[in-house]
């Protein structure tokens, strides 16, 4: 599905908060809400999915002190390419590189599929009938259009995407918050005999998948106007940003509903949690903002990881390991930029 680029990168355009929100979009914070914690309540630990996202992102944060060492290396680009060929040579790094490229694509297709079932779900609530294929085929046509245009292009859009489905999340966190007060914040969730109790495994499950994309910081390098410090900074702060929203959003949820309930409520309601939620506490017109907000975060995801793929495929075509650019250089030839060289034997 994704290719290289049709245009080349121009460098010096992104900040750190740029490379934020591409990092974050991925991970589609409320489509997460929706759809993952839900499962992670039902089928998990129950009221210890919160302590299942603080221990994701503690593990990820230590994980990305070596990472951040190696992006410098690397010239923060390549991602775990480069960050592998870094350290283990270049055989490993090009099986990482192919499974990188495999596994974006497929996330980006299924997220786009995602994105035509929901929007076809919410413009029938709404009275307006639209298969999920017509749906899914002008989100995929906007993710074409947006990445082919320069990333600085994407990054603003994101940006505005991203700040209506946090800012909606936000909005039923403090309004929980405003109704419950302290009783919002169960204690229980964050007890050992809760947090590890059964199904917590499937919870660490859930927990760890929703930071997805996390890494790609090292995949803007180039278009970075200072790697050096842009791509670590991005990638602690998504993985602490991540974390400390994913926690606290589902802490209040089961607040809102009960520790003792959280497991059977979320088994009966399922992807409808959060919209209940919204219904009681932000009212029709909320839940209906949480129902279109799910659709553009959707979108926002599958431009973030389209984007993130079609760097990864671009490195491996500068390496030689897949077609050049079209049109072809006068050598026939992909140019090599030595960066999964340096250890090749």
């Amino acid at each position: 599905m994704s290719t290289t680029s049709g245009s080349p990168p121009v460098s010096g355009r992104l900040g750190t908060a740029h490379i934020l929100f591409l990092i974050v979009a991925a991970a589609a914070p409320l489509s997460a809400m929706v759809g993952t914690v839900p499962l992670a309540f039902a089928f998990g630990d129950g009221a210890g999915v919160p302590a299942a996202f603080l221990f994701a992102g503690v593990t990820l944060l230590c994980f990305s002190a070596g990472y951040a060492v190696s992006a410098r290396r690397t010239g923060g680009s390549g991602g775990f390419y480069a960050s592998v060929a870094d350290g283990l040579g270049r055989p490993p790094a090009v099986a990482a590189g192919y499974m990188a490229l495999l596994a974006y694509n497929c996330a980006t297709i299924g997220l786009a599929g995602a994105l035509g079932y929901f929007t076809q779900l919410v413009l029938a609530a709404h009275g307006l009938t639209v298969s999920w294929e017509w749906c899914a085929a002008v989100g995929l046509v906007l993710t074409a259009v947006l990445g082919y245009r320069e990333i600085a292009l994407s990054a603003r859009v994101l940006a505005l995407l991203m700040l209506g489905e946090i800012g909606v999340l936000a909005a039923l966190d403090v309004a929980i918050l405003v109704r419950h007060g302290v009783h919002a914040l169960p204690a229980a969730s964050f007890s050992p005999h809760t947090a590890a109790g059964p199904g917590v495994g499937v919870s660490l499950m859930f927990a760890f998948v929703s930071f997805i994309g996390f890494e790609s910081a090292a995949l803007y390098g180039k278009e970075a106007r200072d790697p050096a410090r842009s791509v670590p900074r991005a990638t602690y702060a998504a993985a602490a940003l991540i974390a400390g929203f994913y926690a606290l959003t589902s802490w209040l949820a089961v607040g809102a509903i009960g520790p003792d309930r959280v497991r059977e409520v979320a088994g009966k309601q399922m992807g409808d949690l959060f919209f209940g939620l919204g219904d009681d506490f932000l009212g029709t017109a909320g839940s209906t903002i949480l129902q279109v907000l799910l659709c553009t975060s959707l979108f926002a995801a599958t431009l973030a990881l389209h984007s993130a793929a079609n760097r990864y495929a671009q490195v491996l075509a500068q390496d030689g390991l897949l077609p050049p650019h079209w049109p072809p250089s006068t050598s026939g030839t992909a140019p090599r930029t030595g960066r999964a060289s340096g250890r090749a034997c």
